[in-house]
């Protein structure tokens, strides 16, 4: 006699697309996403204030450079503390694995940056007001899927497979 396997409710007979965006759905639909996007918004503002602090005595792309760090240094504490408190892996594997995760964000938003502000925005407003816009884009660029890989690969919480 054959056993069925009754299909998770989730599914509820839908393709394997309709399955994958009703999940996509519940990632970014969740309190825990929202979390992360207002810590990200006080890592963007320290991001944002240092790349003034750096711009007075820095060109624009290398201000942008560094206050990239200065924003990294205040989201990972907060990251950790606030949003993915849960993680089962150890303080060694989520630094590596937030920097790698930032550093594979970096060139887009510096790229973003840069451009908006030095070369596209200034037609329209005053340089530091085109800077200022462009870097503020840039930061917010990569929200998504740094929520993802980071959830997903840099504080990963693994779950037993049997509960006792």
């Amino acid at each position: 006699m054959a056993t069925t396997v009754k299909e998770p409710a989730t599914n509820r007979g839908r393709s394997p697309a309709a399955n994958a965006m009703v999940r996509t759905i519940a990632l970014y639909a969740s309190p825990q996403f929202v979390i992360f996007l207002l810590i990200g918004g006080t890592a963007a503002g320290a991001n944002l204030l240092a790349r003034l602090g750096f711009s007075l005595f820095l060109n624009y792309p290398v201000a942008v450079s560094l206050a990239y760090g200065v924003g990294m240094m205040v989201a990972f504490p907060l990251n950790r503390i606030f949003v993915f408190r849960n993680s089962t892996k150890s303080l060694a594997h989520n630094v590596c694995f937030f920097v790698l995760v930032n550093l594979m964000t970096f060139p887009m938003v510096l790229a973003i940056s840069w451009i908006l502000g030095d070369f596209i925005l200034p037609s329209f407003v005053k340089l530091s007001s085109a800077e200022m816009i462009g870097h503020t884009i840039g930061v917010m660029t990569p929200a998504f899927s740094s929520f993802a890989l980071h959830k997903f690969l840099t504080f990963r919480s693994v779950e037993p497979s049997v509960k006792i």
